[in-house]
């Protein structure tokens, strides 16, 4: 489904899709800045469960099917941070991340008295989870002048558009991690008339395929939920009861 498919989908239930009606009349620009609204808060609804299901993301398969097109893995670099404690590394999350969902950090493998060893299924790295916890949880794996922590499973907290991770002081991992997040869809307000783009609509691309900047990653379905959302905004300053059959009608779907 392309941004097109769904600005049709919204002015027919805007009632504005070739008729004349009492709503008022909303340009391009302002139905993208919507639709984007609707969409920032769809997403944060079905990551919270602050939603009609209470249904978080990955507690059940329609949860991780709505989302699951925007979870993606970037690999960063991470280097030893002594300013904040001896066994802390840190590194830049990638510009994309709208929110957290995991990270992994790679470690060799060893034996009891730290020897490298080669494993039976000749993998020589080990993928080790990381903790989200809150700056305060952190504190107390710091490695300190009085405190040297066994830290079985490395944690982590982000502060400032980066990512601090606090693992063993002895068994130091690599100096790269995997971090899963959801990343920042593609907005309907976009940058047109541009020369590296060539657009002249925030809908409408010309001739040709879709690009991949007016393509909607999530399902179908979750482009009928964005809609009624987007419709709703749309309609919160227009004194009219067709609101308040919208929202109630929000208990409906899924």
């Amino acid at each position: 489904m392309t941004h097109k498919d769904i600005y049709t989908k919204f002015m027919i239930e805007y009632d504005k899709a070739n008729v004349t009606s009492s709503y008022p009349s909303l340009t391009e620009y302002e139905v993208a800045t919507v639709l984007d609204k609707a969409y920032n808060a769809l997403i944060a609804q079905k990551i919270t469960g602050n939603n009609v299901r209470r249904s978080a993301f990955e507690t059940d398969t329609k949860a991780v099917a709505d989302i699951e097109p925007l979870v993606s893995r970037s690999t960063i670099s991470i280097s030893q941070n002594t300013a904040i404690a001896q066994n802390v590394k840190s590194g830049a999350l990638p510009s994309n991340m709208l929110y957290y969902v995991q990270a992994y950090l790679e470690i060799n493998a060893t034996d009891i008295n730290g020897t490298a060893v080669t494993p039976m299924d000749g993998k020589t790295e080990r993928e080790l989870p990381v903790k989200l916890v809150s700056h305060e949880m952190a504190t107390d794996f710091f490695s300190t002048s009085y405190n040297l922590p066994w830290v079985k499973v490395p944690v982590c907290f982000i502060e400032g558009g980066n990512i601090y991770i606090v693992h063993d002081p002895i068994k130091v991992p690599q100096d790269t991690c995997d971090v899963v997040y959801i990343k920042k869809p593609n907005t309907f307000v976009k940058e047109l008339n541009t020369p590296t783009t060539g657009w002249n609509s925030y809908f409408d691309w010309g001739t040709g395929t879709a690009p991949a900047a007016y393509q909607f990653e999530c399902n179908s379905t979750v482009a009928e939920e964005l809609i009624s959302l987007a419709v709703a905004f749309a309609l919160e300053n227009v004194e009219s009861t067709r609101l308040n059959s919208k929202l109630n009608m929000r208990g409906l779907e899924a």
